[in-house]
């Protein structure tokens, strides 16, 4: 792939986490990843450790990726710059990817598992 300069003039981006990414310029690849177990629970202290081998859905084998789309032409960038004037992202979370440019390759996984402890439920 080629690379291309970006002329980016103003970016705002108030908040980046767990695996995510903000890529400017052009990328070969892009690997993003993130196991998240989140706990909610109406007590002044977790009352029990929670682990991914709590959970069956950190297990499980993930669906077989989409088959590549065959492009028979060549990719001709008649711009060596990318120009970009203004950007304002409010969040890249969980795995996600932000980018300005091209990539070859993207693979992202992500698995999530949210518990809700309420004591109504109790």
């Amino acid at each position: 792939m080629n690379s291309r300069m970006v002329e980016l003039d103003y970016i705002d981006v108030l908040a980046i986490s767990i695996g995510s990414g903000f890529l400017i310029g052009d990328v070969s690849r892009s690997n993003s990843h993130a196991r998240v177990i989140a706990v909610q629970e109406e007590t002044l202290t977790i009352s029990d450790k929670v682990d991914f081998d709590d959970f069956s859905i950190f297990h499980r084998e993930l669906s077989p990726p989409r088959p590549s789309i065959a492009i028979k032409s060549s990719f001709c960038s008649h711009h060596p710059v990318i120009n970009v004037q203004s950007m304002h992202v409010k969040g890249i979370s969980t795995a996600g990817l932000v980018q300005v440019g091209g990539v070859n390759h993207i693979e992202g996984e992500s698995r999530l598992k949210h518990v809700r402890i309420l004591n109504e439920e109790q």
